[in-house]
């Protein structure tokens, strides 16, 4: 019995001896994959959290053309992920290899779409990414405003919604209503 389990121990340090995982990337890494989205940003302040199975979490910040707003940084190991069908008659995904990622959150510049003009959508997307940054952070590295700074955590309604079919969607039919029952009678 007592074999076994030193069998099963030693399987165990064998196996983990060699998912050797390289070293996570380093903070200048995460600044970088902020900046691929946001260029012009502008780190004002910072504050960094080892967390759980190696993580590691930034939260801060910056100035985005003038506009103080807030960020979170997070570098987490993700396994490895085999081809799978999503959807039958498309392609496959692709597989991925185990490696860190970096995931950037915090509002862009102003104009998300790039067209030259900020929109309720590209105010809406900032809104979002800011509470999103705000929420990763809540728990143990919390971001506060600085005085005389407010964001605007809350969505505004479209009123150029599209109406509609949406392009490239054409071929996606509508869902039933579903019948409302009669209401019952009862004696």
């Amino acid at each position: 019995m007592l074999g076994l389990g030193l069998i099963a121990l030693a399987a165990v340090l064998v196996q983990t001896s060699t998912d050797v995982r390289p070293p996570r990337p380093t903070d200048e890494q995460m600044f970088a994959e902020l900046r691929v989205e946001r260029p012009t940003a502008r780190i004002l302040s910072q504050s960094s959290l080892n967390g759980g199975l190696g993580s590691r979490q930034v939260c801060g910040l910056m100035d985005i053309d003038g506009a103080i707003e807030p960020f979170s940084l997070m570098t987490y190991w993700q396994d490895a992920e085999p081809s799978r069908i999503i959807i039958a008659g498309f392609p496959p995904s692709e597989a991925k290899p185990a490696e860190w990622r970096i995931s950037a959150n915090g509002p862009r510049a102003a104009d998300w779409d790039g067209d030259g003009q900020v929109k309720v959508l590209d105010r809406n997307m900032n809104s979002n990414y800011r509470r999103m940054a705000l929420a990763l952070c809540q728990d143990r590295n919390a971001i506060t405003p600085p005085e005389g700074v407010n964001w605007v955590l809350t969505s505004e309604p479209d009123p150029d919604r599209r109406r509609g079919p949406r392009p490239g969607y054409e071929h996606i039919p509508p869902l039933p209503i579903p019948p409302v029952p009669a209401p019952s009678k009862s004696d």
